[in-house]
């Protein structure tokens, strides 16, 4: 993902009632288990010319990723 595409994708979570929620990375192991990292920074690495979340430690976690809200953009939609 490009950071345009996350920019644009984390505006449309841009309200009030979300301001003070924490940012987290959820990811699964070939296991199946469910791990949640929460985002503390971020930084850019110019050798890869990435940009790189920092987070906390994983902590195990169960998910539901049916019941997660997401930003679809409308077909023929204006920006």
């Amino acid at each position: 993902m490009k950071l345009k595409e996350l920019l644009k994708k984390l505006r449309a979570f841009d309200c009030d009632a979300l301001n003070e929620s924490e940012v987290s990375h959820y990811f699964a192991t070939k296991l199946g288990y469910g791990y949640e990292e929460i985002v503390e920074d971020v930084e850019f690495d110019p050798k890869r010319k990435r940009i790189v979340l920092l987070c906390k430690d994983p902590e195990q976690c169960l998910w539901d990723a049916k019941t997660m809200v997401k930003y679809e953009e409308k077909k023929g939609g204006i920006d």
